[in-house]
């Protein structure tokens, strides 16, 4: 991709990130115009942005520390 083209895909990508995701499609419609293949490779781009902002929701430390006590059952039962 030369290097002009890719500029435009790199605006139009931190410009859709700008909005919420209900405005992305019409406004990539108003900003790619006829061109799809541009549109297309900034929605790949897009679609790669949201699993890269949730890879680590839980930090691996509390995932390694288990869950809290309240949250756990006893092992043995009381008789009960």
């Amino acid at each position: 991709m030369d290097p002009e083209r890719w500029r435009d895909v790199e605006k139009f990508v931190e410009l859709a990130l700008q909005r919420p995701d209900e405005e992305r499609t019409s406004f990539l419609n108003d900003a790619c115009g006829n061109d799809e293949r541009l549109r297309l490779e900034v929605v790949s781009l897009l679609a790669q942005e949201q699993p890269a902002a949730d890879f680590i929701e839980t930090p691996a430390v509390e995932l390694l520390r288990g869950p809290a006590p309240s949250q756990t059952r006893p092992l043995v039962s009381d008789g009960q």
